[in-house]
């Protein structure tokens, strides 16, 4: 009896919870209705390429970070912040965790070690650049659709310039 009771107390919560909080680290919006941030290459910021923007912005992330999940599932899917990051913003997603390799102006870095060049200390992290990949600010945080635009709106008018 006591087996099935610690099953039923402890075992059984924890598993539910970690099929709830299963993801890809990498979501992408499953509805074919809904626009998706067009993320790209971390060489849209930090080389002269085709196409390129005049302003970017890297999401720094971690896997386990609930916070930058809630950041994919209401801010990066939200349609104005998609309209505004598509269209004027070189847009690049980081797992600040990651060993993954990245391009950095002229040299290869790791997820990490961008996290370590840009100071990041907390996730979700999101970095704004001008087109030649000069730094102009950061936010720390979880910031909502309403919120966002309009940080994305000051970084258009050359507020932060």
């Amino acid at each position: 009896m006591n087996k099935y009771l610690l099953f039923l107390t402890l075992i059984l919560p924890a598993l539910l919870f970690s099929f709830a909080c299963v993801n890809s680290g990498s979501p992408t919006n499953e509805s074919n209705d809904i626009a998706s941030v067009n993320w790209v290459g971390s060489e849209a910021i930090f080389n002269s390429i085709e196409g390129k923007k005049d302003y970017s912005i890297i999401f720094f992330y971690a896997d386990w970070c609930g916070y930058c999940h809630l950041m994919d599932q209401n801010t990066f899917s939200n349609a104005t912040v998609v309209n505004i990051l598509n269209q004027s913003f070189n847009s690049v997603r980081v797992n600040a965790e990651s060993d993954s390799l990245l391009v950095h102006f002229d040299s290869t870095v790791t997820g990490q070690e961008m996290k370590t060049i840009y100071d990041v200390r907390g996730y979700p992290t999101i970095c704004f650049f001008k087109g030649d990949g000069e730094y102009l600010t950061h936010g720390i945080g979880y910031i909502g659709p309403d919120d966002f635009t309009t940080v994305l709106n000051r970084v258009l008018s050359g507020e932060f310039d």
